[in-house]
């Protein structure tokens, strides 16, 4: 009997030293291969910051991987993913800060890809101007109120000519309609979240994300196969469930303040201000968005999907800030066959991402036959 139960001591031992070591050398080889922890957000790049809540961290030079998606992820010393500036503007130079979130900071691409830079590299400078510079602003998970803070905070001491808030209508009204704006996505917000940080399963959760790879990949390969082939799952439902109760208009109240902040800002310190609406997936995508609804059932032509783009019109408009709508460029791109996001989640693509870029150089041309030195 008590030889039996030694052997079954020592088979137990010996399956889970094998587990063990399997397990490390899986790790082992997930260290090799993807270089950096699979994460929403570039995780070991995040700081907080008493103003944004959360900002990255300056000089700050790694990779980020979302999925399958492994991209350089450099930050400049001011905490910009973008290239290295200076606080005070050269002479001769039409400056623009572009602001906003992951949309604006590029996720999924490379920083030359992100539109920022197409800008630069498309666009002639005003006549007066020996050139323009275009500092990319975006922080991952930012929302209106926590862009504006920071462009009144930091912003504005870069010297601006003109200062863009990117706003992304796929969660910027939620973003700015929370009573607490750091709001859970991804348990990734819980970094810099004061309320969720008193949770020990919560710190358990992104120390296991930021040190052990194994982790962040077996939650995105979960992920990669709940939502496989082209249809995402919530998001998009979500996304038809806010048109079907017209959400917007009911944040326009919470966006209007902010936009009216924003114009005080660029009022009290003479430069211009404008908003940048960069829009969600359904709301371009035509095909996408009624193949969305025969799976949900719902006829599509009869939802306003418009309403997202519209009513961050409206209040720009109302706040007066001038408006860049990258809508209808994106629905162009859309109409011939060209996929605009990276496929893991809607974040634009290095395509995507050239569309705007492209489209904004011509509007910002336009605009700066208009700007006198």
């Amino acid at each position: 009997m008590e030889s039996k139960r030694r052997g079954v001591i020592l088979r137990g031992g010996a399956v889970c030293l094998g587990l063990m070591l399997g397990l490390a050398a899986a790790e082992f080889g997930l260290r090799v291969y993807l270089k950096t922890p699979s994460s929403p957000v570039p995780i070991n790049a995040i700081r907080s910051d008493p103003v944004a809540h959360m900002s990255w961290v300056a000089n700050y030079d790694g990779w980020h991987r979302v999925g399958p998606l492994l991209t350089r992820f450099r930050t400049n010393s001011f905490g910009l993913r973008d290239d290295e500036t200076t606080l005070k503007k050269p002479d001769g130079v039409y400056r623009i800060l572009v602001v906003g979130d992951s949309y604006t900071q590029g996720q999924g691409v490379e920083q030359h890809e992100i539109f920022s830079h197409v800008v630069e590299e498309e666009m002639v400078s005003p006549e007066g101007f020996k050139r323009t510079e275009i500092i990319q602003c975006g922080v991952s998970a930012w929302g209106p109120d926590e862009e504006i803070a920071w462009i009144e905070d930091r912003g504005l001491a870069f010297e601006p000519d003109l200062v863009i808030l990117a706003f992304y209508t796929g969660n910027d009204y939620l973003d700015a309609s929370m009573p607490n704006p750091y709001w859970i996505h991804r348990g990734m917000r819980l970094m810099v979240w004061d309320e969720a940080r008193m949770n020990p399963l919560w710190e358990i959760r992104i120390w296991l994300r930021k040190n052990v790879f194994l982790w962040g990949f077996t939650l995105d390969a979960i992920r990669s196969f709940r939502k496989a082939g082209p249809y995402r799952g919530a998001e998009d439902v979500g996304m038809l469930g806010q048109a079907i109760r017209r959400e917007p208009e009911s944040a326009m109240e919470n966006i209007e303040p902010l936009f009216e902040r924003l114009a005080e800002l660029a009022s009290e310190s003479g430069t211009d201000a404008a908003i940048l609406v960069l829009p969600w997936y359904l709301e371009v995508d035509d095909e996408y968005a009624e193949y969305v609804g025969r799976i949900q059932e719902i006829e599509v032509s009869t939802v306003d999907l418009d309403i997202f783009g519209r009513v961050a019109i409206e209040a720009a408009e109302k706040a007066g800030l001038e408006v860049f709508d990258a809508r209808p460029a994106l629905r162009a791109a859309c109409e011939e066959g060209q996929r605009i996001h990276i496929g893991v989640d809607p974040h634009y693509n290095a395509t995507g991402h050239r569309v705007v870029g492209e489209w904004l150089a011509k509007e910002l041309q336009q605009r700066h036959q208009k700007v006198e030195p």
